[in-house]
């Protein structure tokens, strides 16, 4: 399952859950078709796991705009600033 969420570009918005929806094709198909309803900008920004990389290929073979976030890189600093105590450890 993929989780979906929305959000206005301005810094601070609020983001909206929209919800769940599944990994095929189609079901990206559908979400990709109630956004460009509702939206006239569109970027996807997505957390790729070991076996996620399929959708970035599928967007960009769609011609879409996406940025690709890997939690491992972005998740690990923060957890270091939350708590400290455990950054030494090895």
């Amino acid at each position: 399952m993929i989780t979906v969420a929305c959000g206005a570009s301005n810094l601070g918005a609020e983001v909206i859950h929209v919800g769940l929806i599944g990994t095929h094709y189609c079901d990206i198909d559908k979400l990709i078709r109630r956004l460009q309803s509702t939206a006239a900008d569109r970027l996807f920004v997505y957390e790729a796991g070991p076996c996620g990389y399929y959708l970035c290929r599928y967007l960009t073979g769609r011609g879409l705009t996406y940025q690709l976030v890997n939690w491992s890189f972005s998740l690990y600093p923060a957890f270091e600033r939350m708590f400290p105590m455990y950054s030494s450890l090895e």
